[in-house]
């Protein structure tokens, strides 16, 4: 297994804004988008590595959008997105700091996103952040987000 090692920031992480996905984090982003298609694809639409263009704010890149369920334009690719998510995930990695997802978080929910994942790997556990600030945390659990009603085992997203 290769060790991690700061290195200079790479030609993708200069792109996003935001370090190169490691193995894990592809795990998880797959899972969380499989279990919230399975259960709620008639209602939502779970989207990775969306470029979102959200009116004055930076382009950010989530690791996952949650949109409501819509036809798709199979026929007109939208590159940047200005169409608001409902909720944003990201998975942090081992080069970021929480102070610059939450700072991410605050962009989100000025341009209407209702909430926010964060999900922390090494510790198994999801916080579910809303824009008054409320935090919920899941471990070991079932996560419930209260605005969309998602609910998805986590037991079953980190096993």
């Amino acid at each position: 297994m290769e060790t991690i090692e700061k290195q200079e920031v790479s030609e993708y992480e200069t792109e996003r804004g935001k370090p190169t996905p490691s193995r894990q984090h592809g795990i998880l982003q797959s899972r969380i988008s499989t279990a919230i298609s399975i259960r709620y694809g008639d209602k939502y639409e779970p989207a990775s590595e969306v470029t979102l263009n959200l009116s004055d704010i930076k382009p950010y890149v989530p690791d996952l959008c949650i949109f409501p369920k819509a036809p798709v334009n199979w026929t007109q690719e939208e590159v940047k997105v200005s169409e608001v998510p409902i909720t944003a995930v990201e998975i942090i990695s081992y080069s970021q700091t929480v102070e610059e997802i939450l700072e991410k978080f605050r962009d989100y929910f000025s341009a209407g996103v209702q909430s926010c994942w964060l999900v922390i790997p090494p510790l198994q556990t999801i916080y579910v952040i809303l824009p008054d600030n409320k935090i919920k945390v899941f471990h070991e659990d079932i996560l419930t987000d209260s605005v969309t009603g998602i609910s998805i085992d986590l037991n079953e997203i980190f096993s």
